[in-house]
């Protein structure tokens, strides 16, 4: 078992890495991609309900347009003469690996609804509304107005409880993956800098109520290019991105 701990301390401490550069000429076997795949659809989240669907991106030219998708470029912000350079660096190449996988909203229909077009009570209240104004019940008017105001703060609660519910199963399904990644033998980088609706135009996703669909997270895994540092910027040689060593106090009761 000491060796078993060993392995996980050292997996666990590289994992937590992000990768920013791949080795373009080394591809993910089909038996790890199955196990990537496993790790995704069984990560643990809230009474295990759907909180996101996940596309694994394995065409090149499309895991080139979402990099390019990912710019965090502000010219209102940059003092630099060559924009157009600044630019292009301003870019989060992590997501360059052999796949890469978008993680996007989602929601299980027949569990629940956090929509107002199809909260019982919203419909009811503004039914009853409808006929008091078209009966002239002014005395009933008030009270529904203020209970429909009730019923909508309810379905915003149960779409903010919904968002963070979502945004922790997505993280809980990044460390799987990329613990898992890192004991295959790969390396792995998250990232949330993006263009929503330019990455929904790049998979041909819509929105029907601009809610589903939206893209919560990206994650690049491949192969890294050991004659690099990982920090460098797979593209441009001259970037090389920060990193931090956090101090995560663990105390015991």
């Amino acid at each position: 078992m000491i060796n078993a701990n060993r392995k996980l301390d050292v997996s666990i401490g590289l994992s937590a890495r992000c990768q920013r550069n791949y080795d373009e000429n080394k591809s993910i076997s089909e038996e790890d991609l199955r196990t990537l795949k496993k790790c995704i659809q069984h990560a643990p989240s809230k009474q295990n309900k759907r909180l996101f669907d996940a596309i694994i991106v394995k065409d090149k030219e499309k895991i080139k347009q979402l990099y390019e998708a990912t710019s965090f470029w502000n010219p209102h912000n940059d003092a630099s003469k060559n924009l157009e350079k600044t630019k292009r660096k301003n870019t989060n190449p992590q997501v360059l690996g052999d796949i890469c996988v978008v993680f996007i909203r989602s929601r299980d229909e027949e569990v629940e609804s956090d929509s107002l077009s199809k909260d019982s009570n919203v419909q009811s209240y503004r039914h009853l509304i409808k006929e008091a104004k078209q009966y002239g019940d002014s005395n009933n008017l008030s009270e529904l107005k203020a209970k429909l105001k009730e019923a909508k703060a309810m379905v915003k609660k149960r779409q903010n409880a919904r968002k963070t519910d979502e945004d922790r199963a997505v993280g809980v399904v990044a460390g799987y993956l990329s613990l898992t990644a890192e004991l295959l033998g790969l390396k792995s980088g998250c990232c949330q800098c993006s263009c929503d609706d330019e990455i929904m135009n790049i998979l041909n996703l819509t929105s029907s109520d601009g809610y589903i669909n939206k893209p919560l997270l990206m994650m690049g895994i491949g192969h890294s290019d050991t004659n690099k540092n990982r920090r460098e910027h797979h593209i441009h040689s001259d970037v090389i991105f920060p990193t931090f060593h956090k101090k995560i106090n663990v105390s015991y009761l």
